[in-house]
């Protein structure tokens, strides 16, 4: 086994001084400088930082602009360039296994989550779930004053109520509970041991069989650009009602879900249109399209924070869940792909964004090793929590470290910070092993898609958008319009049903082609591969043989 060095390092201060110098020819006038602002610290207090944490779903390493200007994403673009981009930042190789990890702080192995929905040995999705033994983010957030709203895809489980989003810390939530569902008219499938094609929407604690967007097709990214914009307008006001009670401010937390760019690949014209020299009916026009939308939303959440004047005490992340999927996406030049333990499939695009970065650290890489179980010390810190608080969190002590220092001191050394090593995946069920220390990786048994995938169209399927009914109002007017008469009853629409919906459930990606466990390769299988990702990043020296003492 692994033996794991878990401590956390208490948070160091930030200060800064900006300094206005208004200079004339005859004159210089220098304005007196703020008072200091110390961002986290544990105790409450009404200028602690709003947080959005934006996880787009099956991103691939090079669909982002500022890897591969072949893809469209300029409001991404623009954050990361005035941020810090993440540039060595690994995350699970699958879906909720690494939601597992950014809500827990925890490697899934660590919650019994490296198993999820693994059919054969009896965890079917509708009885995975995280323990309740482990208290999540949001919860740690809500019990420090926080207001935390979830929107999008869950994965973590439904067993009970108390593991669905509001029974983990959400105060609301509009989405789904699976791990895929189609982008108009919300089916999706109850696991793989009954089939049963159903409508998995729900809001908050009961299923959103009233909503509008249960039956109107629109397309999910103009669905939560209009849910986004709702969250963060009436936060602005509750917090504009509590200034006229003479009562403190309320900071926000937010986790933005997207369902963008996961299979079934489809999009609105209006986006396919925007990539006339790939292949029409093809995924990967449609894949690109879909990152382009997920953008779009994302454009539409910061300029929603700028109008309400929360954007300038704002901590804004931009992760995806895992590399993109085989043949759909553009991991290259990384090796592999989703569901693999290779580079492709667990090093992503990231960054944060924040008017409370500061300056020096504005626009700059940071090369520093992280990790997504790394946000439940880090985001937990900056909002307040006291730390025994995030230590004492459950049965088995946080895996991740606070590395806000990291992110506001760019680094090139991947050694600068608490974390030099990681684990990939430790999967002794279906024998998936792979870990790093330092510059050194090693994989070993079913490590899952080995391939340098090329940037080309594949044979894959785009599936055509169902049209839009526009019986009661435009796409352009539900996109802004106030969705509170909307989705406020909408937890009162009567029993789930369980009865077929008569569509195509959302398909679960390539996984008979690349398999979720590993299935797919036999490099690494019989004896463990070594790379020293540090100098070969793309994974094209194995030097075991070399170096046998390191394995």
């Amino acid at each position: 086994g692994f033996c794991l060095n878990r401590h956390s390092i208490l948070m160091n201060p930030i200060f800064w001084v900006l300094i206005l110098l208004v200079v004339n020819p005859t004159t210089t006038t220098t304005t007196s400088p703020p008072p200091p602002r110390t961002i986290g610290g544990e105790g409450s207090s009404d200028d602690r930082p709003n947080i959005v944490f934006l996880l787009a779903d099956d991103l691939g390493w090079n669909n982002v602009q500022w890897h591969n200007n072949g893809t469209i994403t300029p409001n991404l673009a623009q954050l990361a360039a005035t941020g810090v981009i993440l540039d060595n930042y690994y995350v699970q190789r699958w879906c909720a296994p690494s939601r597992a990890a950014l809500m827990t702080g925890r490697y899934p192995y660590n919650v019994g989550m490296q198993y999820y929905n693994d059919i054969p040995l009896g965890f079917q999705e509708e009885r995975s779930a995280v323990p309740a033994a482990f208290k999540m983010i949001p919860q740690q957030l809500k019990d420090v004053g926080y207001d935390t709203h979830m929107l999008g895809k869950w994965h973590l489980g439904f067993f009970s109520s108390q593991h669905t989003p509001v029974g983990r810390g959400f105060s609301t939530y509009f989405g789904y509970l699976l791990g895929a569902e189609t982008h108009d008219n919300r089916s999706s499938q109850v696991s793989h041991t009954c089939g049963m094609k159903v409508k998995d929407m729900y809001h908050t604690d009961k299923p959103a069989n009233t909503s509008k967007y249960s039956w109107n097709n629109l397309y999910s990214s103009f669905m939560y650009t209009s849910l986004s914009r709702e969250v963060i307008h009436q936060h602005a006001n509750n917090n504009k009602q509590r200034q006229k009670n003479n009562k403190k401010n309320k900071p926000l937390f937010l986790y933005m879900a997207f369902q963008d760019c996961h299979a079934p690949y489809s999009a609105p014209s209006s986006y396919l249109s925007r990539y006339p020299s790939l292949p029409a009916g093809k995924s990967k026009r449609c894949y690109n399209a879909m990152v382009t939308a997920l953008d779009d939303v994302v454009g539409n959440i910061t300029k929603a924070l700028k109008d309400t004047g929360l954007y300038n005490n704002t901590i804004i992340v931009f992760s995806s869940d895992n590399g993109g999927p085989a043949y759909h996406a553009n991991n290259w030049p990384l090796r592999g792909a989703k569901f693999s333990v290779w580079e492709g499939g667990t090093r992503v695009p990231a960054f944060v964004h924040s008017q409370l970065l500061p300056q020096h650290a504005r626009g700059k890489k940071t090369h520093a090793l992280m990790h997504m179980t790394d946000w439940y010390m880090t985001l937990g810190s900056l909002g307040g929590v006291p730390q025994s608080s995030l230590r004492n969190s459950g049965p088995v002590s946080p895996d991740g470290f606070n590395l806000w220092e990291q992110i506001i001191n760019p680094t090139n050394n991947s050694t600068d910070g608490p974390r030099n090593q990681l684990v990939y995946d430790w999967d002794n069920v279906h024998n998936i092993y792979a870990f790093r220390r330092g510059s050194w990786k090693v994989l070993w048994g079913n490590v899952g898609i080995d391939k340098w995938i090329p940037d080309k169209s594949w044979p894959g399927a785009c599936v055509p958008v169902l049209p839009y009914n526009a019986s009661s109002s435009s796409p352009s007017t539900v996109r802004a319009i106030d969705v509170n008469s909307a989705v406020g009853g909408s937890g009162s629409g009567g029993e789930y049903s369980a009865a077929a919906t008569g569509v195509a459930a959302a398909a679960d990606d390539d996984e008979d082609i690349v398999g979720v466990h590993g299935q797919g390769s036999s490099v690494c299988k019989e004896n463990p591969c070594l790379f020293n990702v540090e100098q070969d990043p793309t994974e094209h020296h194995d030097v075991s043989g070399k170096y046998p003492e390191i394995v």
